[in-house]
């Protein structure tokens, strides 16, 4: 997937893949899957694609509900509070150790 984001190109085939995290199947109305990726120049962004009743759902009105996929744009915090809440901790603390001190 390719776009482009404030005058930026965001493209998974040519990004680093850094980790996936995922909830159900396609079959799953609320099946969704996020995959965090690092461009060449350290940007971060996330690609997602989410069932009509995941939190990616887009309102079509009284049409319902459908499924969306698309690309968001990530800062260095908002990667590192990602790889945490989809339990990878020590790939935060790999990535990010700046933003991390010991209990």
């Amino acid at each position: 997937m390719k776009r482009i984001i404030d005058k930026k190109v965001y493209d998974t085939e040519t990004a680093t893949w850094i980790a996936t995290d995922a909830f159900g199947n396609y079959d799953n109305f609320r099946s969704f899957e996020e995959t965090l990726y690092r461009t060449a120049n350290g940007n971060y962004f996330l690609k997602y694609r989410g069932g009509p009743l995941s939190k990616y759902a887009v309102d079509e009105g009284t049409e319902g509900k459908r499924g969306d996929s698309g690309i968001i744009v990530f800062s260095h915090d908002e990667a590192f509070e990602w790889l945490v809440s989809a339990r990878e901790s020590e790939l935060a603390a790999e990535l990010f150790p700046d933003k991390i001190t010991e209990a």
